[in-house]
């Protein structure tokens, strides 16, 4: 009669436990030394293409709105733009310097909209006129901000407001 003991049985298992163990680890190994440096080659390449790619403006340009040499302050007119911001929305603004006024235009149209300032183009110190204005700035709200540079202003204009809000300077 052959007796195996438990303690054999459990050792058996555990040496056959360490081979496969052993075998799966190497085999990883194995499986890992062959495919990472090809991964890596691969990334490698992929961001040397990246890093070889030229970005060029074309050589010609568009006009928005305006017409070369010519000035005005009809809607599809500036007199010396001096600032511009693009909202998330596509939404051009511009400062309008010399017709002291805050244009609007919406994506793909070539007349805008007097936001802020006067229509007609007056300069002034009041709530709704601005001084040559250079700088602009609008929120996602829509709100801007405005630089009155003609009266030593900051200009809050509230989205759809018609006069704005001195938020910083003595607008004189």
């Amino acid at each position: 009669m052959f007796f195996i003991s438990t303690e054999y049985i459990i050792r058996l298992q555990l040496k056959k436990y360490i081979i496969v163990s052993s075998i799966l680890l190497i085999i990883i190994i194995a499986t890992l030394s062959i495919t990472l440096p090809v991964l890596l080659v691969k990334s490698k390449s992929k961001s040397q293409q990246i890093e070889n790619k030229t970005l060029q403006w074309k050589p010609e340009g568009i006009t928005i709105t305006g017409v070369a040499g010519l000035y005005g302050n009809a809607s599809n007119k500036l007199y010396f733009p001096l600032d511009l911001y693009i909202d998330w929305s596509y939404t051009l603004y511009v400062a309008d310097e010399y017709n002291h006024r805050i244009q609007k235009f919406l994506r793909d149209q070539s007349t805008g909209v007097t936001v802020a300032g006067q229509v007609t183009g007056i300069a002034n110190s009041t709530a709704n006129t601005l001084r040559y204005p250079s700088d602009v700035f609008a929120d996602t709200n829509g709100n801007m901000y405005i630089t009155d540079r003609g009266n030593n202003r900051i200009q809050f204009w509230a989205k759809g407001a018609t006069s704005g809000t001195t938020i910083a300077g003595t607008g004189k």
